[in-house]
């Protein structure tokens, strides 16, 4: 049983710029602020860029923050399979069974791994928006205002609606 109908929907909320608000942007100084309302817009709504700016976005944003994410992900892997490996009682009732300690060890690897790739995107992507010199660039480029924002953030909020409402009838119709 897939738990993509929980997961995914609220993973989503939490990564992509889609958690910024009005609140977040009142604090922040006005070139924080022109990078904070680029990112949401060029991660949620990213049809109001140019191909070129767009494409230039998303390669940069591969190479340092997914970089980041993956590395961090493997650390963890690593050091979750150097732990096991490492406990006496593990290695001694994995020789008696093999079956069961297999699937419990590989279960629990996997959510180790799953819980590091969403902890790293909670991690590294405000390092990433404060830090990159693409998103402070392009941020400058477009100037995109705070009522810009506001009707991006309306848009994203359709698009998750209609994206969760399309996944549901898709349920439903295989169901």
């Amino acid at each position: 049983m897939s738990l993509n109908w929980l997961l995914v929907p609220q993973y989503q909320k939490l990564s992509n710029g889609y958690f910024l608000n009005h609140d977040n942007l009142v604090l922040a100084n006005t070139e924080e602020k022109q990078k904070l309302i680029f990112y949401f817009i060029a991660q949620q709504t990213p049809e109001k860029l140019s191909k070129d700016d767009y494409e230039k976005f998303t390669q940069d944003r591969a190479a340092i923050l997914d970089l980041r994410q993956l590395t961090f992900v493997f650390g963890v892997g690593a050091l979750t399979v150097g732990y096991a490996s490492q406990q006496a009682y593990i290695r001694s009732a994995f020789i008696r069974r093999p079956v069961i300690n297999s699937v419990a060890f590989g279960s629990a690897l996997l959510l180790a791994l799953s819980a590091s790739w969403s902890l790293s995107w909670i991690l590294f992507e405000p390092h990433y928006v404060t830090s990159s010199k693409v998103v402070s660039e392009l941020g400058k480029k477009y100037n995109f205002s705070i009522f810009d924002f506001a009707l991006a953030k309306k848009e994203a909020h359709l698009k998750q609606l209609r994206r969760e409402l399309t996944n549901d009838s898709q349920n439903v119709s295989h169901a």
